[in-house]
């Protein structure tokens, strides 16, 4: 039927052209056009369309955002966070980067890279800018710029940036995004899942078999043999460690390690909620600066440990000790 009408409204354009009216009439077709579209001419001009779309997914609203069918709205990529773990994809190379303590106006974060040179920089603070953030320039006057588009992160370097790594290498490079940062609250809740074994709700707590855990995520992409235990890293952030002497098929998760997450704690306030520390002091041995560890219970310890030369909290362990 529309498209009758349209032929019909062509053939009067026609006749109209011949009486030196087809300005007018364009125009009145163009309304006639978006009025069966929905669309007045104001908004047309303004470029912001909310139109009555019956099709399923998401849609564009009037101020720019993107709605789902729930109506919630889709964040950009230009405008989601940094905040997360992000990582080199190249055989060749080897390198992460993890961004945390987000906030409107920047964020901190740190970078390694490795290729038989390594480089790396720890807590580093950068200011945000549309989807630009620039670190502070350190004592060496290295300054890094960070450039998200398109669910990845280009970093570039000053020249004075060699001071924190080899010639051969450098922090020029693109990461992948691969995991938001594990969130942890010392509160009450956090407290009460540790007594049962856990780090993280919804993963595996200690007791578990080792076999289980790969059948049901899959294969753990490294091993590391670390205070006697064997860490088995799973590639999402956490590992969980067996006697070093039992066989995969018969090992029982005897610890669990959290690493790279969303906020710092100093030790301070690990201090004021856990109490009195069993031990606490400087562990270069396994490449960290200041660990301390706390009882729970009777039979596990809450360890925590900063990276070297650094506040940054690097990684937390939940281990059995009977």
């Amino acid at each position: 039927m529309r498209n009758n009408r349209f032929v019909i409204i062509l053939f009067f354009l026609i006749l109209l052209t011949g009486c030196g009216l087809a300005e007018n009439a364009v125009n009145s077709i163009v309304e006639t056009i978006n009025e069966d579209k929905g669309i007045s001419l104001q908004q047309e001009e303004s470029g912001k369309f909310d139109t009555d779309s019956s099709e399923e997914g998401n849609q564009p609203n009037a101020v720019g955002t993107t709605l789902n069918q729930d109506n919630q709205i889709v964040p950009s990529e230009e405008t989601s966070q940094w905040n997360g773990f992000w990582q080199i994809e190249n055989e060749y190379m080897y390198g992460n980067l993890a961004i945390y303590n987000e906030t409107a106006e920047g964020f901190y974060f740190d970078i390694f890279v490795s290729s038989g040179h390594l480089g790396e920089l720890q807590n580093v603070y950068a200011a945000i800018d549309g989807n630009v953030a620039k670190s502070t320039k350190d004592e060496y006057g290295c300054e890094i710029t960070l450039t998200k588009n398109d669910g990845a992160i280009t970093t570039e370097e000053s020249p004075d940036c060699l001071a924190w790594h080899g010639a051969g290498i450098n922090f020029e490079h693109t990461f992948i995004f691969t995991d938001a940062l594990i969130q942890f609250a010392i509160n009450e809740e956090f407290l009460d899942i540790v007594k049962q074994g856990y780090l993280v709700k919804g993963t595996y707590p200690i007791g578990t078999k080792l076999k289980k855990i790969i059948d049901e995520t899959g294969a753990y992409s490294d091993a590391v043999n670390l205070q006697g235990a064997e860490f088995h890293f799973f590639g999402n952030q956490i590992a969980y460690a067996t006697d070093t002497f039992v066989e995969d098929d018969e090992a029982d998760v005897i610890a669990i390690r959290v690493y790279r997450f969303g906020q710092n704690f100093t030790p301070e306030e690990l201090i004021s909620y856990f109490g009195e520390p069993l031990y606490q002091g400087e562990h270069a041995a396994e490449g960290f600066g200041f660990v301390m560890g706390f009882s729970i219970g009777n039979d596990l310890e809450l360890g925590f440990q900063y990276g070297m030369n650094s506040d940054r909290l690097e990684s937390v362990d939940l281990i059995y000790k009977p």
